[in-house]
């Protein structure tokens, strides 16, 4: 429920932001990553900042270091 509620707000949040502004990128920061398998069963979960970046083109997923 948890990650269904997750990704709605993500994809609301680009959606939103893309009509406003398209040509320029969105960063999201997250303070926690949880890793699931090809099944949707939840691996683990890792306590470190996260930055997802939307752009025009791509979704970009790395660790903050």
């Amino acid at each position: 429920m948890k990650k269904l509620l997750f990704t709605a707000a993500l994809l609301i949040a680009a959606a939103a932001s893309s009509f406003a502004q398209c040509d320029k990128p969105l960063m999201l920061v997250s303070s926690a990553t949880n890793y699931y398998n090809a099944k949707g069963e939840l691996q683990r979960t890792k306590e470190e900042e996260t930055i997802i970046t939307l752009t025009k083109t791509e979704v970009i997923i790395a660790p903050r270091r």
